[in-house]
């Protein structure tokens, strides 16, 4: 029995019955509804025979409810009515709210913070509730289980409501359950708890026959997924190195022994250095012995004054078992110590005076050559290569010499030119000369459409921001680099095909466009140094569009179609050798970082075999093709997307909506029904017995043993879609074969003259019965497209049996 008691004031004692059927005080309606996630609401009328009639005050009039003497409900009035039915009969409607809605009456101030657990972050939001409110609407913070593994996190607040910030800050972001309850002798609690509900297998059942007045149960198939597009975290714009576009140390070559020793020691030759770090890491006996991050030995080499390029390839050549890099001497502490003292010996030996050849080792030997070593100190001088390997590696010395005593030994000088020009390295690597695509044919001819910025009308404004070069006036396949750089962008865009963008020393951005009808056309790689007349791609395409400007190549795409982009013609900047632009000195870039770049989200296109997405076949055979994405914001491995995405698929599920009304028997095995609490459903003909979640409870306080249950969302697997669907195959069965005996007997009695018979299965009535089971069929068939036949259901079904028991009765 439901009873409401009222108190004109939230701070009295002494109340007055609102409803109380033993004392024949009543409520002309009342519905209470009680919610797992929100705020609890009662909606009450009266007639004037209540004491609430007219003497309700918003904020001030509270109510409490009771089932029996339980106290289930604690509220405030928000909302008085007042209307006339069409009976003519006057009537009070009035809407109270829970306690929680206290946290709804005071305003957080800026806040931010980080390292507090989710308890300690509860309680300075409600030390500040409190100091805002009157002493019934405070809450002491009671029981917290909700942690986080990220109590480091960072929390900002701007000026939200209490509730909001709880809602927020915590449920959103961790889960869990806000829990408010009054306590008429003091402060009022607040619990916030991973799960406040509790099983009931034993008692109170919702089952036919019992307390079950109507259930349904609905699979929602729309929702599934059945093609994966995974989506990992956004990118973030990508940096490129540039700082060696201006020939930092002078280009090398790599023409022969002799010019190769004539480069500098900090030399570059225009590697793909992502290419020959991968390549040297593979390679180095030592980088694996020692675990050594190639990335860091790259920067320290480099960073000592030392080309990064001829150092992996020098020890490539030299790599021994018990000597440090470059068997040069035993090692010197770590792998990076060792590579420091190597450059510090590198430098020192480049600098001598002069050089004393090593014309012998314990490998082999040649007789001095005073001619040759005189030669050599004319050639090479300070700070070069060649000062270096003469007097640290003999093999170097018979290399130069062209002299073989020890054919096991090789040429080390040339392994080194053969391991740069494996990196995509190159003689002249970076220079600020200027040539055309296309250098068999040069500049040639162009129409008024091809040609930069007027085209006559062609395009949008009529302008053109670049060059055509035409397939028919420009004949060839190879498309040359106009100007050596670092090629810092290779991508694809609506518009744009596949391009690719080389930086300049002196800060030009030179695109190529729309000559590319795959990727795999663009022969360089974003990082690789390139020089004017270096192959970059192959066109297969009728024109490439060539374009250049020193803004950022993304901004100035916005504008493709205006002077604002910046754009220069690029056939007058080499026909004329350029702007006359040079870096500034101490200003030149040494990143590009297209910040202006798209930022898409991380996809499995790289791990999946240029796929970004994965099929489901099972489902695929069920519903057919359905793509969705699913978002793993944080993850910025595309293996691991990959990971987390099949390990979603195994956890998908199909959503189910139930819809229950029971009745509350109040009786010891049949108790009233509590909000959270999962209670076992058992009705065979709407689906299988399970444990049901309860959400919502709206109780009709006129019927008190009538409640409408909300259940929380349910979720079913497909082999137990694939059961459901079997067990409505069963029942369609079972009804064809009522029909066919109903067919039966009415063409016996219709021999017989049945009346009886006869006038229960007429004519019209078994026609439509037939019209019925050919409609059922029909939907059966659709259901049952790609599902498992049922004679394969039942031998899986066996299989894991035998293998849940323990195997049959041999074991296996």
């Amino acid at each position: 029995m439901y009873r409401i008691i009222g108190y004109n004031e939230p701070t009295d004692k002494a109340g007055f019955i609102v409803l109380d059927p033993r004392v024949n005080r009543h409520i002309s309606s009342g519905k209470l509804t009680l919610k797992e996630s929100d705020i609890d609401d009662l909606t009450i009328t009266v007639n004037q025979a209540s004491p609430l009639w007219d003497n309700v005050r918003p904020y001030h009039t509270h109510v409490n409810v009771y089932d029996d003497n339980e106290l289930i409900f604690r509220g405030r009035a928000i909302k008085p009515k007042k209307s006339m039915e069409e009976s003519g009969q006057f009537i009070r409607e009035y809407v109270f709210e829970d306690i929680e809605a206290y946290l709804m009456d005071s305003t957080q101030r800026f806040y931010e913070g980080v390292g507090q657990t989710p308890k300690e972050f509860l309680q300075s939001l409600i030390d500040v509730h409190n100091s805002q409110v009157p002493d019934y609407k405070k809450f002491q913070v009671r029981n917290v289980n909700v942690t986080n593994n990220k109590d480091d996190q960072y929390r900002q607040i701007d000026y939200p409501k209490t509730s909001d910030a709880i809602n927020d800050k915590l449920v959103k972001s961790l889960g869990g359950y806000i829990v408010t309850t009054y306590n008429p002798n003091g402060i009022n609690y607040i619990d916030y708890l991973t799960d406040i509900g509790v099983d009931h297998k034993d008692d109170t059942p919702i089952q036919l026959a019992k307390n079950m007045k109507s259930a349904s149960m609905q699979i929602d198939p729309t929702k599934v997924i059945t093609r994966l597009i995974p989506l990992g975290k956004t990118l973030e714009p990508s940096k490129v190195d540039v700082s060696d576009d201006g020939g930092e140390g002078g280009s090398g070559s790599l023409d022969s022994p002799e010019e190769f020793c004539k480069s500098e020691i900090n030399a570059t030759w225009g590697s793909d250095i992502n290419n020959m770090k991968q390549d040297f890491a593979a390679r180095s006996s030592r980088v694996r012995a020692w675990g050594v991050d190639v990335n860091r030995l790259y920067d320290v080499v480099k960073n000592a004054g030392v080309s990064p390029e001829w150092f992996f390839a020098y020890e490539l050549q030299e790599q021994g078992t018990y000597y440090g890099w470059l068997n040069h001497t035993y090692r010197h502490g770590d792998a990076y110590s060792d590579a420091q003292s190597v450059c510090e010996w590198i430098k020192n030996c480049s600098n001598s005076n002069s050089i004393n050849p090593a014309w012998s080792a314990p490998e082999g030997s040649i007789a001095p050559n005073q001619a040759l070593a005189d030669k050599w100190n004319q050639e090479f001088g300070k700070g070069t290569i060649g000062r270096v390997y003469l007097q640290g590696t003999a093999a170097a010395v018979w290399d130069l010499a062209g002299q073989t005593p020890n054919p096991a030994i090789g040429k080390p000088i040339s392994g080194c030119i053969s391991c740069i020009k494996r990196w995509g390295g190159h003689s002249n690597a970076t220079g600020g000369t200027w040539g055309w695509p296309f250098p068999d044919v040069g500049e040639g001819h162009f129409s008024q459409v091809q040609s930069f910025e007027n085209d006559g009308g062609y395009r949008q404004n009529s302008y053109h921001d670049g060059v055509d070069f035409g397939s028919i006036d420009h004949p060839g396949r190879e498309v040359h680099c106009i100007h050596g750089g670092t090629v810092t962008i290779k991508s694809a865009m609506g518009g744009l095909g596949n391009f690719v963008v080389i930086h300049t020393p002196e800060g030009f951005n030179i695109v190529y466009q729309e000559a590319f009808s795959s990727p795999s056309n663009i022969i360089v790689n974003v990082g690789q140094k390139v020089k004017t007349g270096d192959v970059i791609g192959y066109r297969d395409t009728d024109h490439v569009h060539i374009g250049v400007t020193k803004q950022d190549f993304y901004q100035a795409v916005r504008n493709s179609f205006s002077p604002a982009g910046g754009w220069l013609d690029p056939v007058k900047l080499i026909k004329e050798g350029g702007d006359g632009s040079k870096p500034q000195e101490g200003k030149k870039d040494q990143t590009v970082d297209n910040s202006n770049a798209a930022r898409p989200k991380l996809t499995i296109t790289t791990v999946n075999n240029g796929r970004d997405y994965i099929d489901i076949p099972d489902l695929q055979k069920e519903f057919g093709i359905i793509e969705g994405t699913v978002e793993f914001d944080n993850v910025d491995d595309p293996n691991v997307l990959m990971q987390q995405a099949q390990a979603w698929i195994k956890a998908q599920r199909i959503p189910q909506s139930w819809e229950v009304t029971a009745l509350e028997l109040h009786m010891a095995n049949f108790k009233s029904f509590k909000v959270a609490d999962r209670y076992m459903f058992i009705n065979p003909n709407v689906a299988k017995t399970q444990l049901l979640r309860i959400t919502q409870k709206e109780i009709d306080l006129l019927k008190p043993h009538a409640s409408s249950l909300t259940i929380g969302d349910k979720t079913m697997g497909l082999t137990d879609y694939q059961l459901e669907n079997q067990v409505n195959f069963q029942q369609f069965k079972e009804m064809r074969v009522m029909v066919n005996q109903v067919v039966q007997t009415q063409e016996q009695s219709a021999n017989n003259n049945n009346k009886v018979m006869q006038n229960f299965a007429s004519s019209a009535d078994l026609a439509q019965m037939r019209q019925d089971l050919r409609n059922l069929q029909d939907d059966n068939d659709r259901a049952r497209k790609g599902m498992v036949p049922l004679e394969e259901f039942n031998k899986l079904k066996e299989q894991v049996e035998k293998l849940t028991t323990g195997g049959d009765d041999s074991g296996k």
